[in-house]
């Protein structure tokens, strides 16, 4: 939970007892990513690499920015977690925000599909298409 909400606490300047996201909030977000067998009290040192990258992923998702700036988020992911992640990103970008990430794996097809709104995809330090067009 503290993990989740480091971010907050530092950009409120409010203890993370403070914060608006309840339990069952945090927990409906780790569930959309694929980290519903993850407690909140777990210790970050006994997750694996591609859980620890999702659970930073919320940490900087939670701040609700206007641009994610991601790279390698896919990483140590399954198809399924892969599939579960673009799922997330939808309501964010529908609802205007931007996402630049960076990848070694070839996920252009999965973001025009999913993800067709403000989006670059990056392959091996190239850029593979952009994508600026509103819904």
């Amino acid at each position: 939970r503290e993990n989740l909400l480091v971010g907050t606490k530092l950009k409120n300047r409010k203890p993370v007892d403070e914060l608006e996201f309840s339990d069952d909030s945090l927990m409906e977000m780790m569930q959309a990513i694929g980290l519903e067998d993850i407690k909140l009290d777990r210790n970050a040192g006994e997750l694996s690499i591609g859980q620890m990258s999702r659970i930073q992923f919320l940490r900087n998702f939670i701040l609700e920015p206007s641009l994610l700036l991601l790279d390698e988020p896919l990483a140590s992911l399954d198809d399924n977690n892969i599939e579960k992640f673009f799922s997330f990103l939808n309501p964010y970008l529908e609802n205007g925000g931007a996402v630049i990430m960076a990848t070694h794996g070839n996920y252009q097809d999965k973001f025009n599909h999913d993800m067709n709104s403000k989006t670059i995809v990056l392959n091996s330090g190239n850029i593979q298409s952009i994508n600026l067009s509103e819904r």
